[in-house]
C-alpha cells in the first residue's frame, strides 16, 4: 500500500505559482501573509500563523502596521519575523508603503 501523500508537500511552490498566474487579487489577506511569512520562517507551516495574525489585527495591511512589540506578543512570532515584516514593505516598493504607515516607522 502506498502511503498517503502529505497535502502540505509543495504548498509553498503552489502559492508562488498561483501568485504569478492569478495575481494578488486572487488571494485572501491571510494567504498573502502566509506567502510572505514563508520567507521569514523557512521550515515551518505558516498558514495558521498567518490566519492568527490577520484574525487578531484585521487585515494584511494591519499586520504590517503593528508595532514590533505587538507582533512579538503573538505566539510563534519572533524577532527575525518581526524584522522581516518591518523591512519588507520599504523594499517592496513605495506604492504599497503609502498605504501602510508602519513603513515609515521601519525605515
Amino acid at each position: 500500500m502506498t502511503p498517503e501523500k502529505d497535502h502540505r508537500h509543495g504548498h509553498r511552490s503552489r502559492l508562488r505559482t498561483r501568485l504569478l498566474k492569478a495575481g494578488r487579487e486572487a488571494f485572501a489577506d491571510y494567504e498573502l501573509l502566509e506567502l510572505l511569512l514563508t520567507y521569514a520562517i523557512p521550515r515551518k507551516d505558516t498558514k495558521e500563523l498567518a490566519k492568527d495574525l490577520v484574525g487578531r489585527f484585521g487585515s494584511f495591511a494591519a499586520v504590517l502596521d503593528q508595532p514590533r512589540e505587538r507582533l512579538l506578543e503573538v505566539k510563534d512570532v519572533g524577532p527575525q519575523t518581526v524584522t522581516f515584516l518591518g523591512h519588507w514593505c520599504p523594499v517592496a516598493g513605495r506604492p504599497l508603503c503609502s498605504l501602510i504607515t508602519f513603513c515609515s516607522r521601519a525605515a
